[in-house]
């Protein structure tokens, strides 16, 4: 059961990454160490320039 959660939470995380990545051109650096709290930082940039930072932890839950 701990095996499937920690696939779901890297499929989570890694269609995060990619939206912010590939979508809103911001920077997505991902936190490599699986712990509770922050998984990921967010440098949204403006005009290629980082203005400001998000930190994030990731909830992915699989479906039903």
């Amino acid at each position: 059961m701990e095996q499937n959660r920690s696939t779901t939470a890297r499929a989570g995380l890694y269609a995060v990454g990619s939206i912010v990545s590939e979508e809103l051109r911001w920077i997505f650096r991902e936190q490599p160490v699986e712990d509770y709290g922050i998984d990921a930082h967010i440098e949204i940039c403006e005009e290629g320039k980082p203005t400001g930072r998000l930190n994030i932890e990731n909830r992915a839950h699989a479906s039903v």
